[in-house]
């Protein structure tokens, strides 16, 4: 089924009737009841509009045509031409220095998608009727090197008629993937477009096979062509133009050598990388992009009188890059060959006036010659050509022979590092003014204050521990019960006696006693029988406001009196079905009495959260090492910045490095 059987119409190129029949036909494919009637809808759409602005683009099609005749015809007989240097092939995106495109990509390479225009100037397009056909074209271009790194001969192909049918597309996805696994030396340019085409990124988008340099991880090669292809599609690749002029050479064997040593390279395995590299240059030694690879791989290895012909080399095949001029002149600085680093300077600066990196090795070699004033001009010319970061750097920066950059980027380092520390001691701190806190009080709640006025009773803090001066007890034969509900009650001890089963042993008794001439209401944990009534005792507690259920149960027990003589049976019998819970109507008065103070003393061991629990002393000595590290990393760090600006005021010495 093609994209117009969808449609419901025969093939046009006119837009409006294309966006008619797609508005009718959405009726009967609507999103949420058909959604993948409407998905194939909508591709068919709009590879009905692209068809149509392509169509529309024609005349210039023509032109292009006839323009274009002649180089075809010479890259057909590329094998047997002099001259590789035909007008099929084109020119790559400018190249960028080596190491700026490992750290920064994204800033100095464009992203070859949004360069790549699929309707417009289009060279004939192929009659292809079949997938099988279709895929080998591509084998044909692929296997004939100058077409595989041509941008129209591929886009020739990618705008054959059957990439229209959607059903013969799906197969020729499919198909071509699997033949770019054996294939895969291709432009970054050409991925792109065929990315463009296909999609298959879409179909891997929640894949995480990223990491083509870590091959171990991959289970099969298809995963590894997964990682190898998407690295191909988000990162600048390395041009293949120059071998065109390479004859009787296995192509695809260097471009693997390459590829490994590049990517080995990236991942850091210098080792590995000029192990792959140097095969590679057995087959072919006049390749730019493997020159440089090379002699990055000996400037690792501080090896430069090695790494120094490869860069030669290079600067004779691109004379005017600039990025050989530049290796050159590193390689010249660090041998301590100041006169050569400054005479490259010089002539960069020559072709390349306003080269800002050119400027500053300029004024590194003139540090190093001792010509100070010279230095000084250079580096103030780089700081007139970056005027906009002029406010970054103090004014002895600007003035004196020193590295603004260098300057600038130590210092910003060193105060955010600065600016950390602080944070993690004023943290640090307060975790141990907290923790030192935390102690003191504990100390403190576990020493009873001694109560000797009853205003001191009265503003006494609940959770402060003291001592109370009681004398004259009287048990009221009230106990202090916890129900299986978990709900605390007072009792008659009597009465809970008997019903035993639902009050259980008593969890505090209540007594009467007198603290500074006034009677009070005290809990205890445990009976008080061995303690001499009549005379003064010191006891510990907290105090507490009187609340309802305490006083209701002593406002009963001290106005209940039995019907019987105190000691007789029937007295004690009376008294085991006393419940303070079910109160008698013979109660006088609901008041307590007035000479009883409104509050009860809760006599009892202090209570005290844990002092020294081994996660307490963990926590406390990693506080406190934090705290020492962050004081010492802090005083390290201001004295290195000062250090480094009193250095950078003596004029005449060479900190380039």
């Amino acid at each position: 089924m093609t994209i117009w059987d969808l449609l419901k119409i025969s093939k046009t190129t006119d837009q409006k009737a294309i966006k008619r029949a797609y508005a009718k036909q959405l009726k009967v494919h609507h999103p949420e009841d058909d959604p993948k009637g409407y998905q194939a809808l909508r591709e068919a759409y709009d590879a009905a509009l692209s068809y149509a602005k392509n169509q529309a683009s024609q005349p210039r099609i023509e032109q292009y045509r006839e323009a274009d005749e002649d180089s075809r015809d010479n890259e057909d007989n590329w094998e047997h031409s002099g001259d590789p240097w035909n007008d099929s092939v084109l020119t790559p995106p400018a190249h960028v220095p080596f190491i700026e495109m490992l750290h920064s990509m994204e800033e100095t390479s464009p992203d070859p998608r949004d360069e790549i225009e699929f309707d417009v100037m289009n060279p004939a397009v192929p009659i292809i009727q079949t997938p099988d056909e279709f895929i080998s074209h591509v084998i044909a271009i692929y296997d004939h090197f100058p077409s595989r790194i041509s941008q129209e001969k591929w886009l020739e192909l990618l705008n054959a008629d059957i990439l229209w049918n959607l059903d013969a597309k799906k197969v020729i996805k499919e198909t071509l993937f699997t033949v770019l696994q054996t294939r895969k030396f291709l432009p970054n340019e050409i991925w792109s477009m065929l990315e463009h085409t296909f999609g298959w990124q879409e179909d891997w988008k929640d894949s995480k096979l990223d990491d083509y340099d870590n091959n171990d991880k991959y289970e099969s090669a298809y995963q590894l062509f997964v990682a190898y292809y998407k690295k191909q599609i988000s990162i600048p690749g390395l041009r293949y133009d120059f071998l065109v002029e390479a004859k009787d050479m296995n192509v695809d064997e260097f471009l693997k050598l390459r590829d490994q040593g590049y990517h080995a390279l990236v991942n850091g395995s210098v080792s590995k990388a000029l192990s792959s590299l140097k095969q590679a240059y057995a087959i072919f030694s006049d390749d730019p992009e493997l020159l440089r690879l090379l002699g990055e791989c000996y400037m690792r290895m501080d090896d430069y009188e090695i790494s120094l012909p490869f860069w030669n080399r290079y600067i004779e095949l691109l004379p005017n890059e600039v990025d050989g001029y530049l290796y050159r002149v590193r390689i010249w600085h660090y041998t301590g060959n100041a006169s050569r680093m400054l005479e490259e300077c010089q002539y960069i600066l020559s072709v390349w006036p306003n080269h800002t990196d050119a400027r500053i090795l300029a004024g590194y070699a003139q540090q190093e010659l001792g010509r100070h004033s010279e230095a000084i001009h250079s580096f103030r010319e780089v700081l007139q050509t970056r005027g906009h970061e002029r406010s970054h750097f103090p004014e002895e920066a600007r003035k004196s022979s020193s590295v603004w950059s260098r300057l600038s980027s130590y210092i910003n380092r060193q105060n955010r590092r600065i600016l950390l520390y602080i944070c993690l001691s004023v943290m640090t701190t307060l975790g141990l003014i907290s923790c030192i806190n935390y102690y003191v009080e504990n100390a403190h709640s576990r020493k009873p204050m001694p109560i000797t006025q009853l205003e001191q009773l009265h503003s006494q803090n609940e959770h402060k521990y003291a001592t109370f001066p009681i004398s004259a007890f009287h048990d009221l034969k009230i106990g202090k019960y916890v129900l299986d509900s978990k709900e605390t009650t007072f009792q008659n001890q009597a009465y809970a006696f008997v019903h035993f089963n639902e009050y259980q042993n008593p969890t505090g008794y209540i007594y009467l006693g007198n603290i500074l001439e006034q009677r009070v209401i005290l809990i205890t944990e445990q009976p008080l029988q061995q303690l001499d009534v009549q005379n003064t005792v010191e006891l510990n507690g907290y105090v507490h406001p009187l609340d309802e259920d305490l006083r209701s149960s002593v406002i009963q027990m001290l106005d209940w009196k039995p019907s019987f003589p105190p000691d007789s049976m029937e007295a004690k019998l009376e008294a085991y079905n006393k419940n303070l819970l079910e109160p008698a109507e013979s109660i006088v008065s609901t008041a307590i009495p007035e000479d009883i103070l409104p509050i009860y003393l809760d006599i009892r061991d202090p209570v005290t959260r844990p002092a020294a629990t081994p996660i307490n002393v963990i926590l406390f000595g990693l506080i406190t090492l934090l705290w020492l590290m962050s004081l010492y990393q802090l005083y390290f760090e201001s004295r290195k910045i000062r250090l480094f600006k009193d250095l950078d005021k003596k004029k005449g010495a060479n900190y380039v490095g």
